[in-house]
């Protein structure tokens, strides 16, 4: 795995392959008509864009049937903007819900 040093602030960069959430859950239900799919995301805040990227998948409302997130509120309770966060995550909680995905947090 490539690494690099940012040295000013101290920390390791790391790059990493990523897959398109939407394109992988078409790929499976395309594979499998008789998925049931159960996710757990856990990824460092980048859940605000996985989930509604995921809930974007033709038929995410038929084949997903849970999704475990962890939320990290720790990383940003203490933002400016934290209401607006807790906002669009109250929308991606509404949003599972009307596509019937049940929503776990998970801790």
């Amino acid at each position: 795995m490539p690494v690099r040093e940012v040295s000013e602030i101290g920390m390791k960069v790391y790059e990493v392959k990523v897959v398109d959430v939407k394109e992988l859950v078409e790929d499976i239900i395309q594979k499998d008509p008789q998925a049931s799919i159960f996710v757990k995301c856990d990824t460092e805040g980048a859940e605000f864009f996985i989930l509604p990227r995921l809930l974007e998948a033709k038929g995410a409302g038929q084949y997903v049937k849970e999704v475990f997130v962890e939320w990290h509120e720790r990383f940003w309770a203490d933002k400016p903007d934290y209401q607006e966060i807790l906002d669009q995550k109250a929308k991606i909680k509404k949003q599972c819900q009307e596509a019937g995905i049940i929503l776990h947090d998970w801790q």
